[in-house]
């Protein structure tokens, strides 16, 4: 199985840490390449280390997680946004997040976004055999 590598944003250290242990104790598949605790630290990180994944937090001390997504004219990789703020689910599905968990992020909740990160990884790829057959 390939690893899906994956950046975390996220500022607050107990929910980083938090976050890793969830996915490295249940998803296997899930390879935590680096985090980034800025918005511009974020966009030197995606540029640099191409994840297929990131777990974006909106609240950054230096802006919102939307500015990161907004840096990048076509988006290799897919988001999950993870926020204490419900307010902003509708814009983050205007950037395309596959998902928005709110903290404190549960298995149950991080289990539901990884199913969906594959399906949509399961769609494109077909999407794309269509086009090349």
């Amino acid at each position: 199985m390939q690893k899906i590598r994956t950046l975390l944003v996220e500022d607050e250290k107990i929910s980083l840490i938090t976050l890793k242990a969830l996915l490295s104790k249940h998803f296997e598949e899930i390879e935590v390449i680096d985090s980034a605790g800025t918005v511009s630290k974020s966009i030197q990180k995606i540029r640099a280390l191409k994840p297929d994944l990131v777990f974006l937090d909106i609240s950054l001390p230096d802006g919102e997680g939307f500015e990161v997504l907004k840096d990048f004219k076509e988006k290799t990789f897919e988001t999950i946004f993870t926020t204490a703020h419900e307010q902003y689910a509708l814009k983050a599905f205007d950037f395309f997040a596959i998902h928005y968990l709110i903290k404190p992020v549960t298995f149950d909740r991080l289990n539901d976004a990884i199913k969906r990160y594959h399906n949509v990884r399961k769609d494109e790829a077909e999407n794309e055999k269509l086009i090349t057959d």
